[in-house]
């Protein structure tokens, strides 16, 4: 089947819950989407504004820190772990941690492997009961039982405990996230029922009902999973195979999203860009260091008929926030960019006031 790129940008949109029917609970975007990318908790939550109907941030707040989890097809809680490769993913309880534990384990070095299960002993010892324990009081606790957990030791316990499946973010002291045990957060423990292979053909289905049209190399950046087994499960699930211009990739049913696609305020980090490999169907590869200037840093966005048009800052004030966009070109239709700025304001509940920068040179 062939695809103008139009047509695949609108079925991407409308896939990543961008355009067309949105849900109005927090859990069922983030279980839309195959979990969310979570290494910027505000980014995290302001990327559910525009895929959704009626949340605010606090209402986010709230699910995360009171509800956890939610029972129900299509639902799940927002544990924050650690998925290859290695950056911290507001999760749907299905991809933890069947499809990523045998990799999980191998995005680690083996440098502190002899002490990584005994310090695991102390951690759960010290969360039991629902604990919530910042990384600080963690380091304490490991220190008592004789393990040096300073530096970048800690970063490894925390990093592959979360990977793993055992913990995950609790409730934040300040600016500070605390750790909790997943079986106590969620009131149980997600894990792999032991088939590899089934757990990586639900991970392709639920990717791709997020980001298709898609490639197996898209699946194996988004996930951190080897090559081979991305090729593979791909090969082994019902896919529809598209052409667009002149490349292969794949969806799960029959493509659909060839629709209108209003104004997105996208913030740093958003899955719609982190979601592939090749990105030149959203962002035109002369805008790629205004976007992604390097250090791992992905600037906020604004979509435009679902391509990157311009990039845009966000700053808090007394009284509101303060946006200004820089688009790559003169804007059009200026009206569904206010409106979308009135709706990033309700989502925060301030005020907002909106700049509209020349275009960058």
């Amino acid at each position: 089947m062939e695809l103008s790129e139009a047509a695949a940008v609108g079925e991407r949109l409308r896939r990543n819950r961008l355009t067309g029917s949105r849900p109005s609970a927090a859990g069922e975007v983030v279980a839309a989407l195959c979990g969310i990318q979570a290494q910027d908790l505000p980014a995290a939550r302001l990327s559910l504004r525009p895929r959704s109907v009626g949340l605010t941030d606090a209402g986010v707040g709230a699910v995360r820190l009171e509800e956890r989890s939610s029972s129900g097809p299509g639902q799940c809680g927002e544990p924050c772990t650690w998925l290859p490769p290695t950056t911290c993913s507001g999760c749907a309880g299905c991809c933890l941690p069947g499809a990523f534990a045998p990799t999980s384990a191998a995005a680690f070095s083996s440098a502190y492997e002899k002490i990584y299960r005994r310090a695991m002993g102390l951690i759960d010892s010290a969360l039991a009961g629902g604990w919530a324990l910042s990384r600080a009081a963690l380091t304490e606790a490991l220190a008592g039982g004789g393990i040096d957990s300073h530096g970048q030791r800690m970063v490894y316990l925390l990093a592959r405990a979360s990977a793993e499946g055992l913990i995950c973010e609790g409730p934040f002291e300040g600016r500070f996230a605390t750790y909790v045990r997943v079986e106590d957060w969620l009131g149980t423990t997600p894990t792999g029922n032991g088939d590899r292979a089934g757990d990586l053909h639900r991970l392709v289905l639920s990717y791709l009902g997020a980001y298709g049209p898609a490639t197996p190399q898209d699946l194996a950046v988004w996930s951190g999973l080897a090559m081979g087994e991305c090729r593979e499960a791909f090969h082994s699930a019902d896919l529809t195979e598209v052409s667009i211009a002149g490349r292969n990739a794949w969806v799960t049913g029959e493509p659909g999203g060839d629709g209108p696609a209003p104004f997105r305020l996208l913030p740093s980090f958003d899955t719609f860009l982190l979601g592939y490999r090749d990105r030149t169907l959203h962002l035109d590869p002369a805008h790629v260091r205004r976007v992604n200037a390097g250090g791992g840093i992905v600037k906020r966005v604004l979509l435009v008929d679902g391509r990157a048009a311009g990039t845009w800052r966000l700053r808090r004030r007394s009284k509101g926030v303060e946006v200004t966009v820089r688009p790559f070109a003169a804007l059009p239709k200026r009206t569904e960019l206010d409106a979308e700025a009135e709706d990033l304001g309700r989502f925060l509940a301030v005020p907002v006031s909106l700049t509209v920068a020349p275009p960058q040179a």
